[in-house]
């Protein structure tokens, strides 16, 4: 039980020859129970890959270490000694006291305890882009190895729990995705959306006079093929460079009219 217990003892003597030499007497005393104590749960990290711990979690008991010591056992092995432990494996540890001082009265030990130390991580992950120049392009994010709990975020917008974006702008974007089990950290990864310009007017007003697929411009190297409708070839173009201003060979063309 929880609560102290006293208990009456009744004591009765007589002698063996003598039957009326006889005398009896009573005396009580108290048991009082075991203390409890309650150590909270943790969490350590570890590389989501090798499974190296990368930050521990210590658990005090915050006992004065001149009146009681304390074992750490992990599976049956002891693992460390002390009012406090700083512990580098998951597992359920199991606690045992130790009282430096004579039990006196209520000034009684601890009983027992457990407490669980579980693992959490950063991501390993990748990113999927819905097919390219679609009207809507979505991001999804896949978490490949890992143990905890996630957030994403698009650039500097909200943090989310969905893994997926929807209808993302064209150009590069960084996805950052962070741990909230035990804020092990986060990575960051790049995807990059390409789309088209939907149209052009090449009228030499300065405002959409070319067209170009600008989210290619870092591939230098990169070649675009502008054909018409009926697969002739009209342009060669670099997403590097201005782009094409709806001309083949220095006359004006329209690749798709629309009534």
């Amino acid at each position: 039980g929880s609560s102290p217990v006293t208990y009456t003892v009744y004591r009765y003597a007589t002698a063996t020859n003598n039957i009326n030499c006889n005398d009896e007497d009573s005396f009580t005393f108290t048991v009082y129970p075991l203390l409890d104590i309650t150590l909270p749960d943790g969490y350590i990290c570890v590389d989501p890959v090798t499974n190296a711990t990368t930050s521990s979690y210590t658990i005090n008991t915050n006992l004065n270490p001149t009146l009681f010591n304390a074992n750490w056992y992990l599976n049956g092995t002891l693992m460390g000694t002390g009012v406090s432990y700083t512990a580098t494996q998951e597992g359920i540890y199991d606690v045992e006291f130790v009282k430096l001082t004579p039990d006196v009265g209520a000034n009684c030990n601890f009983k027992p305890t457990k407490v669980t130390v579980k693992k959490s991580s950063v991501a390993v992950a990748s990113v999927h882009v819905s097919a390219a120049f679609e009207d809507q392009i979505d991001i999804t994010v896949n978490i490949d190895q890992g143990y905890g709990n996630y957030i994403y975020q698009l650039d500097n917008g909200p943090t989310q729990e969905s893994n997926v974006f929807s209808n993302v702008a064209a150009g590069e974007h960084l996805i950052t995705i962070t741990d909230t089990l035990n804020n092990c950290g986060s990575i960051t990864l790049k995807a990059t959306v390409l789309d088209y310009p939907r149209y052009f007017t090449p009228n030499g007003d300065g405002y959409h006079d070319t067209w170009n697929i600008k989210t290619l411009a870092d591939q230098p190297q990169s070649y675009i093929y502008i054909y018409d409708r009926f697969g002739k070839f009209i342009k060669q173009i670099r997403p590097a460079t201005q782009g094409w201003d709806g001309t083949f060979k220095a006359e004006l063309i329209i690749l798709d009219k629309r009534t």
